[in-house]
């Protein structure tokens, strides 16, 4: 038998210290992503869901087949930004369970012209915009190493 670790690095922040989410606040979010909200909308009427919680969006998430569904709240997060800021962003989590959304470095040749001009102000900023939807607690946007394995 073996056990494999993985790391991620990057730039962001630790969803978990977001907190519980009203609903209202979830669904306002994820308003701004047109495309994700159609395609979690038509599993939640399939699901037969009317007035979703977080873990409703979760389940219609997985039913989409959109990877990283078991993420909560981080797994919201990167669709939404990903879609409305054109920047792709990862959602792990490490061995405690604490979920994370992070901006990882990559090689030049692999970046979009857009990602080559992100800057640790821009990521700040932009961060900070959407934590902002969810609560109006300050969240520390810091590098981030998460460790995980099975």
């Amino acid at each position: 038998m073996s056990f494999v670790t993985w790391h991620f690095y990057g730039y962001g922040i630790k969803v978990d210290e977001i907190g519980d989410v009203p609903k209202e606040r979830i669904k306002s979010l994820i308003d701004l992503a047109p495309v994700f909200k159609t395609r979690l909308q038509e599993q939640l009427n399939e699901m037969q869901i009317s007035d979703p919680e977080l873990m409703d969006y979760c389940d219609a998430m997985q039913n989409a087949d959109l990877d990283f569904a078991f993420l909560g709240l981080a797994s919201i997060l990167k669709y939404v930004m990903e879609e409305t800021e054109g920047l792709n962003f990862v959602a792990c989590d490490n061995y405690d369970n604490e979920h994370f959304l992070i901006f990882t470095p990559q090689y030049p040749w692999r970046m979009t012209e857009q990602e080559k001009l992100v800057t640790e102000e821009y990521l700040n900023d932009l961060f900070a915009k959407y934590v902002d939807i969810l609560t109006d607690k300050v969240i520390d946007i810091d590098y981030q190493t998460v460790e995980n394995g099975n």
